[in-house]
């Protein structure tokens, strides 16, 4: 994709001040941006060249630009990881974390990312977990600044019942960033992230 067209795609889905760090940044490499669909599974993929397929990465199109930003990054350090070491090494091992923690540094201001975020970001950078869901700090904070009415685990009173997925739960104690969720179906235990996203459920 020339670099013009590839600006005017991303400059709708990342912060302004970002948009030309990230053009030159994909400008030389023979990566494929997809732009998806919601998943609740992750929030983006890279995927190394396989078939007739090169080169791809997928983001979320309903990210918030701070989170769309991070996970872009996120996954950029992967292709950077993959034409050093292909498959040899882990996917979220040391070599991802320098390449992840290099790629991100210049973005790192109060020009690309509001106080708040930059915060929790500059924390999270300083050794990178495989997701921003595993960091609850950052991940809480990026929840401020998505536009849809979204309600976690967390939200809801202990005792009461939710859906997640086509699951039924009734929340129990927390055990540091989950909760001991009863599976009413199965009559069993399960923990649950605190910042899952569900669905009440209200008992007559």
């Amino acid at each position: 994709m020339p670099a013009d067209q590839f600006k005017r795609v991303i400059e709708k889905y990342i912060p302004a001040a970002s948009v030309n760090q990230v053009v030159e940044l994909f400008r030389s490499e023979p990566i494929q941006l997809k732009i998806q669909r919601a998943r609740k599974s992750k929030f983006g993929d890279y995927r190394s060249p396989r078939g007739t397929h090169g080169h791809r990465i997928s983001i979320n199109a309903d990210l918030n630009p701070y989170a769309f930003l991070i996970t872009l990054i996120h996954e950029f350090a992967h292709y950077l990881v993959y034409l050093d070491h292909k498959h040899k090494v882990k996917p979220h091992g040391v070599q991802w974390k320098i390449a992840f923690m290099n790629v991100m540094n210049p973005f790192l201001n109060e020009k690309v990312f509001p106080q708040d975020i930059l915060k929790e970001l500059t924390k999270h950078m300083r050794n990178p977990k495989a997701s921003s869901c595993s960091d609850p700090g950052l991940f809480a904070v990026l929840k401020k600044y998505d536009n849809k009415d979204v309600l976690h685990l967390r939200d809801i009173n202990t005792g009461e019942v939710f859906k997640l997925g086509k699951r039924v739960f009734q929340k129990g104690e927390k055990l540091r960033t989950r909760y001991k969720c009863l599976d009413l179906q199965k009559e069993k235990y399960y923990l649950v992230n605190e910042f899952a996203e569900i669905n009440r459920i209200k008992v007559s």
